[in-house]
């Protein structure tokens, strides 16, 4: 008989609440941005010149659209899936945006501020294999693993390869939920030295083929990277840089 059978959902709901209370700063004045895919972040990090990265649209772009609207943010998106782009384009047409022309991906769709990218983020440059979504509806293309029956390849870049595709030269906030591929990403980051002064991240090991091991070493590369934690609700983790903090305190 397992954990999850013995112990009431309500009593694990609470423990995970009080675990990940742990792990959340409350000096930093953060908040939760976005509508059913929101994020927590430190708003005060951000104004009209800040550089957005983020990976994965999915169903709901709430939370890039919010950031363009309250705070001018360039953002890039990146999303190869046919989920991501039919969200970018109802989102598009719903606020009457027009397509632009003549950009440098003509599978890419811009406005002033948000440019969206058909193409994945992974830690190299290349075509990589993703796991069809198990849920039609939920829309997520996995990274695959030996179970894998229906697959399906991408084109995805590097962090260098996607911020010279944005035309950024450096990033203020990194946003991805790229479903497996975070790891080899978030390392290649940390290898470039392109330090952006919040990482929000949802990571994976509860996919087949990815272990807790793989998420505790990305944490822990973080760390050594000058980051700290700053909030954390189940999956999804905020890391902010100690050069930020510092600029918080001033």
């Amino acid at each position: 008989m397992s954990l999850r059978t013995l112990v009431p959902a309500e009593f694990r709901r609470k423990l995970r609440l009080g675990f990940d209370s742990i792990f959340c700063r409350r000096d930093l004045g953060l908040e939760q941005i976005g509508g059913d895919a929101s994020w927590w972040i430190v708003p005060s990090l951000l104004n009209a010149d800040s550089c957005v990265l983020s990976g994965g649209a999915g169903n709901d772009i709430s939370f890039e659209l919010t950031l363009v609207e309250r705070f001018g943010c360039r953002i890039a998106l990146f999303d190869p899936s046919p989920t991501g782009q039919a969200t970018f384009q109802r989102a598009s047409r719903s606020s009457h945006d027009e397509l632009q022309s003549g950009v440098d991906d003509p599978s890419s769709i811009a406005n002033d501020k948000l440019r969206y990218y058909t193409m994945g983020l992974a830690e190299t440059s290349q075509r990589m294999t993703f796991a069809a979504p198990q849920d039609a509806a939920e829309g997520s293309f996995t990274v695959a693993n030996a179970a894998s029956t229906e697959q399906v390849e991408f084109e995805c870049l590097s962090p260098n390869d996607a911020l010279a595709r944005a035309a950024f030269t450096s990033i203020d906030l990194l946003k991805i939920d790229i479903e497996g591929f975070e790891y080899g990403f978030v390392n290649a980051l940390l290898k470039s030295e392109n330090y952006p002064a919040q990482i929000a991240v949802e990571v994976h090991h509860f996919l087949p083929d990815i272990s807790y091991r793989q998420t505790w070493d990305m944490i822990r590369a973080l760390y050594r990277a000058g980051y700290r934690f700053a909030h954390k609700k189940q999956y999804d983790y905020l890391f902010v840089h100690s050069s930020a903090l510092k600029r918080l305190k001033q």
